[in-house]
């Protein structure tokens, strides 16, 4: 129909001719990491990788140390860089049952101590805007904290050349017209090989932004000017993924985290709710869904894991809308809340734990948010043996004991000796009486 337009978001994925593939963007050689300061390793996969294993090497040619088994192929793991020291370090990244699709770093880094040059590492607040059309060249503001003169920025592994540092907080780049398209991890690093990684994506698109839009994000439109003054370009489009708590079970008094008391091997059942504070849409399908994941470190094994019920080993629940009937595809839009509900079981060693929690899309993001509770685990109580009944007593004056249930005898008691005297008596008595009576004849 004329005048009228309609949008379609279409998902495309793309394996390389060669099969799998891991590269990893971080640390990538040169980088200086003090012991005992968290840093991101990250890296880029194909998405049919569901889980890598992450290994570290302080030696050229030396023994990797792992750093973790298994955690979930999204991009990023947070490391608490540990000691010794060493200026040969590498990191290897691969897939877990398939240990011939990996990648390292590209060239060595350094682990050093507590002296190893100023403590402020760089960190991303914002990036606006974070989706930019290639068709011109496009500069992009970054918030932050700890920049200095000497601040660098990079996509992926790629450097950007047009950097413009302003302040502590804030500083510029350019991203120049044709820039490849894809979905872009952002970086800004200092000269002490400090870095930080921003926490969503930057999305670099061809033609115009507001075509690139999925389903209910609103496009940008320009501000009515008021008389006599310039008009008010739209705003800048920010794709990115945030959530916030709004409700816990049991629920907590401030301050939280929630406590729950739970006896050995007791199940029950816990809700966290959280807002939709970003711009972009949560599933619970498809190949990004949103799901609590279990945090604090990232990916852990759970001690309280039911036998059956979590959708993974370390992700209790996909998201559904809050209000509305579990089951089915459930869409969580900006702005509305989203809840998570699972089982967990206590474990067989009695204690104080912590649980946390943190919400994840899939393969693309950990958003902040996060959920905790502070857990008891009791003894099961002890078995009371049963109580023996007394033994009776004799009775006492006044007491009648019951009769005794004794067979019943026969109607007439019957000797075989009695019976065989009497037989004998009579036999007696008539031979006499017949002698007797002879001799009178």
């Amino acid at each position: 129909m004329a005048g009228s337009s309609s949008v379609v978001s279409m998902s495309l994925a793309i394996v390389p001719a060669g099969g799998e593939t891991i590269t990893v963007t971080a640390p990538d050689g040169g980088e200086s990491w003090a012991i005992n300061s968290s840093q991101n390793i990250t890296w880029n996969a194909t998405f049919t990788i569901t889980d890598v294993k992450i290994e570290l090497q302080r030696t050229v040619a030396g023994a990797w140390e792992t750093i973790i088994a298994s955690t979930t192929n999204d991009g990023s793991y947070p490391w608490t860089v540990t000691g010794p020291t060493t200026s040969e370090a590498t990191v290897k990244v691969s897939k877990v049952g398939d240990a011939g699709v990996y990648d390292t770093s590209d060239d060595i880094f350094s682990i050093v101590g507590g002296g190893g040059g100023p403590s402020n590492w760089p960190g991303i607040d914002d990036v606006v805007p974070n989706v930019i059309s290639n068709d011109a060249a496009v500069v992009v503001a970054v918030i932050g904290s700890n920049f200095d003169s000497s601040v660098g920025v990079k996509l992926n592994t790629t450097i950007m050349h047009q950097v413009e540092w302003q302040d502590d907080h804030h500083l510029k780049f350019t991203v120049p017209a044709r820039f490849p398209i894809g979905v872009y991890s952002l970086t800004v690093y200092d000269s002490y090989g400090r870095y930080g990684v921003w926490g969503s994506w930057v999305w670099v698109v061809s033609g115009p932004v507001e075509n690139q839009l999925p389903p209910g994000i609103p496009k940008p439109v320009p501000v009515e000017p008021k008389p006599g003054e310039p008009a008010v370009p739209a705003q800048p489009i920010n794709l990115y993924y945030a959530a916030q708590l709004v409700r816990q079970s049991p629920v907590c008094q401030s301050p939280c985290p929630a406590t729950v008391q739970l006896t050995v091997g007791e199940t029950i059942t816990l809700l966290a709710e959280f807002k939709n504070t970003g711009t972009l849409p949560w599933y619970n399908f498809g190949k990004n869904p949103t799901r609590l994941g279990t945090s604090n470190p990232r990916d852990r094994l759970s001690v309280f894991k039911p036998l059956f019920g979590w959708v993974l080993k370390n992700r209790p629940a996909n998201v559904t809308r809050a209000g509305y009937n579990a089951g089915g595809k459930q869409t969580v839009n900006p702005g509305e809340t989203g809840r998570f509900t699972f089982k967990i079981k206590a474990p067989n060693k009695p204690g104080k734990y912590t649980e946390v929690f943190q919400t994840v899309v899939e393969f693309h993001q950990w958003m902040q948010s996060t959920v905790d509770w502070e857990i008891t685990v009791v003894p099961k109580p002890a078995k009371i043996p049963a109580v023996k009944k007394p033994a009776t007593s004799k009775p006492t004056g006044g007491q009648t004991l019951p009769m005794p249930n004794l067979p019943q005898g026969p109607a007439e008691f019957y000797d075989t000796t009695e019976g065989w005297l009497r037989a004998f008596t009579n036999f007696f008595s008539r031979l006499v009486g017949g002698l007797v009576s002879g001799i009178k004849r």
